[in-house]
């Protein structure tokens, strides 16, 4: 992270770091996330031709499963956390509003007015992104990064491979994002295409 701040500011970026987003010290559950994820992945797989083997997020874990050696080398843990979600409708929507009341209250508006910010650069896991996407606001994730070695942390997310940051800001702000991410990546070139095999 500290590389990629001082990518912007040598880019000309004012940063002000650190800023504190109150909503992130909060309890926060990803079921929200997890139940829309686990319903969405359902309904488009339920779709898709039956010349695709896979019609059910359960079918993918299992299929990702048959084949770990090419098609787990950073895990599933979303996939199988989405899967394990057992959240009713009703329950749904009111942790969904409570999140939504929370995150604008102390979230990512309430930090960008207090410090006259344009965005907020996060790290590119699954923590910093979240508060967005529980609002709806935009992200725009660039690569920052590549580890060729790494561990697997206590959640069970590798830490070897891509890695990058993530900008965000207001609803409707994608214009800004947009422009601020092609940017870091003019400044980087950080993206390494991926080996097929």
């Amino acid at each position: 992270m500290e590389a990629a701040i001082l990518t912007l500011k040598n880019e000309g970026a004012t940063i002000i770091d650190p800023v504190t987003v109150h909503v992130e010290q909060q309890n926060w559950n990803n079921d929200v996330i997890c139940y829309e994820f686990k319903k969405g992945l359902n309904q488009y797989l339920a779709q898709v031709d039956d010349s695709v083997p896979i019609h059910s997020l359960q079918e993918l874990i299992a299929y990702n499963e048959r084949h770990a050696e090419i098609a787990l080398r950073y895990g599933q843990d979303t996939l199988t956390r989405s899967e394990e979600v057992t959240l009713t409708e009703e329950a749904y929507q009111e942790k969904k509003q409570e999140y939504k009341e929370l995150a604008l209250e102390q979230g990512i508006d309430y930090v960008l007015e207090q410090y006259s910010l344009d965005a907020l650069l996060l790290p590119g896991d699954v923590d910093g992104m979240y508060i967005a996407a529980r609002l709806g606001y935009p992200l725009v994730t660039v690569p920052a990064g590549y580890v060729s070695q790494g561990i697997i942390d206590a959640d069970g997310d590798s830490t070897k491979g891509p890695f990058g940051v993530v900008f965000s800001g207001k609803a409707y702000s994608e214009p800004t994002l947009i422009a601020l991410a092609y940017g870091f990546e003019q400044a980087t070139y950080h993206r390494i295409p991926p080996q097929l095999e």
